[in-house]
């Protein structure tokens, strides 16, 4: 009988020093795993922000293609008011002349 318990002490104690030393190794693990979440969250405020900065720069450029776009249609329309006056100088001129 006295083997028996012996035995048994000597896995108890063996159990032991394998839960000793799953214990760093468990504390160990858990630290990465906050580092990596950390890591993580990080990186999606990052993506966030670089979203929002995408989308802000895309709105910027589409107000400065449409501010274009209103710039064109009135230079467009002061060169036809301009083309017109220059034709009524041309026919009048022209009609003087005969």
């Amino acid at each position: 009988m006295f083997k028996i318990f012996k035995k048994k002490e000597y896995e108890e104690n063996g159990e032991t020093e394998e839960r000793g030393q799953f214990l760093p190794a468990s504390q160990e693990l858990e630290r990465e795993e906050d580092s990596l979440l950390n890591e993580q969250q990080e990186l999606l405020d990052i993506k966030q922000e670089l979203d929002l900065k995408i989308a802000e720069e895309a709105d910027a450029r589409k107000r400065r293609i449409e501010i274009l776009k209103n710039e064109n249609s009135e230079l467009r329309r002061q060169c036809e008011e301009l083309t017109n006056s220059l034709n009524m100088l041309i026919r009048k001129n022209s009609a003087d002349n005969l």
